[in-house]
């Protein structure tokens, strides 16, 4: 009975909580394929999830605090500095570490629940800026993009600051043992996402908006191709959203999340060294959001490795483009189109209309070539049409000719 209450309680695709009013929250659901109308409602959370949604929330401000005292490189020892000798009990110290600044609400709570009536509100605040001027130290409360497994669910969780108060946006990710021939996904392209060509390396690009489904997609290709090929991916993800460490049949896979600060090219160029020898390679870039990660990207697929990456962008064309525009700034435009060129296979503009997976796919072959490495990437549409009909029609295309 209890997993079945969980998976009622956990029917919804997003949960938007309310912080300052948490039993105000509420749910998106999956559209009715049936129903007409497109857009869902949202709807207030039940009584039979509140005891679940006020757990949530206590295990989300546990995870995030976690992180920020990580990345704030925040020992025992720093702590103590902070608020003193004490014996505060580790939520606590947990509540000061998620704060920039202390609040009244955190000291009354140090006060009732820890034995440290001797000291006074601004004792504590004073101890704490009195540490940041001196040791030069400045806690970070930006942490905005969280991952979270929470009851056997996985969760990727964005942090809002609205006019009444802090929301936080908890998409859920219904993706984990999700395979393949699952996705929606044509068995046409399905194949060319298969192909043992791609075990030379090269770059997969999908793109569209949030919540379109694509980290579901590459997880399913790498997982996928870990247990057809064997090899050994590293994936650079910010945060990390489904998990695929370990042993997939004869392929392993390790997952690295970014210090968001510094972004994910820092993390590419660190990982090029971990490559075993003589094993069909990949990487999982979580998104091409700036140059750095554009160039970084362009040069890994060149050098033996499949990269999929995925990209915000309307279609592939204006994908292409923005590698190109990206990758410029650390290149010049005629080197970032000559390495897209030369390293681009597969292209995947993924929508979800009414719950049902919409693709655009472009294959590379001598003709994309040709039009990326003269800049015509404008021209690309005719080839594009011409390989819908030919996967419409099951006719085989050529690969990377």
């Amino acid at each position: 009975m209890k997993n079945k209450e969980i998976e009622e309680v956990f029917s919804f695709t997003d949960l938007y909580i309310v912080m300052n009013d948490w039993e105000s929250s509420y749910c998106y659901y999956p559209p009715n394929k049936n129903d007409i109308s497109i857009n869902n409602p949202p709807r207030l959370i039940t009584n039979l999830q509140k005891p679940y949604i006020k757990k949530f929330i206590r295990e989300y401000k546990k995870r995030k605090a976690e992180i920020i005292k990580k990345e704030n490189n925040l020992s025992e020892n720093v702590t103590k500095k902070i608020i003193g000798n004490l014996n505060i009990k580790d939520i606590f110290k947990e509540d000061i570490l998620n704060n920039s600044s202390i609040t009244e609400e955190q000291i009354d709570k140090l006060l009732k629940y820890s034995n440290i009536n001797e000291l006074s509100h601004k004792e504590i605040k004073r101890n704490i800026e009195k540490y940041a001027i001196n040791e030069s130290v400045f806690i970070k409360n930006n942490i905005k993009d969280i991952s979270l497994e929470f009851l056997g669910k996985h969760f990727r969780i964005y942090e809002m600051d609205g006019k009444k108060g802090k929301q936080i946006v908890c998409r859920q990710t219904f993706n984990k043992e999700r395979k393949i021939e699952k996705t929606g996904l044509n068995n046409q392209i399905i194949k060319y996402l298969m192909h043992e060509d791609l075990n030379k390396g090269g770059l997969i690009i999908l793109c569209g908006s949030n919540g379109s489904g694509k980290s579901t997609t590459c997880a399913a290709i790498l997982k996928e191709r870990l247990y057809k090929y064997g090899g050994y991916c590293i994936t650079v993800e910010d945060p990390v959203e489904i998990p695929l460490e370990g042993q997939h049949g004869d392929g392993r896979c390790v997952q690295l999340e970014i210090n968001p600060e510094e972004g994910f090219a820092p993390k590419i160029r660190e990982i090029m060294r971990a490559y075993p020898t003589g094993q069909n390679l990949m990487m999982l870039i979580g998104e091409i959001r700036d140059s750095d990660t554009a160039s970084q990207a362009l040069r890994s697929a060149i050098d033996g490795r499949l990269v999929i990456t995925t990209i915000h962008a309307d279609n592939i064309k204006s994908a292409l483009k923005r590698i190109i525009v990206l990758a410029s700034e650390k290149l010049t435009e005629e080197g970032a189109r000559d390495l897209l060129s030369n390293s681009f296979r597969i292209g995947l503009h993924q929508s979800l209309l009414s719950g049902e997976l919409k693709t655009e796919f472009l294959l590379g072959n001598s003709t994309i070539k040709n039009l990326t490495r003269h800049g015509d990437i404008d021209k690309i549409n005719s080839e594009m049409e011409r390989q819908k009909m030919s996967i419409n029609l099951n006719k085989p295309l050529s690969f990377f000719d």
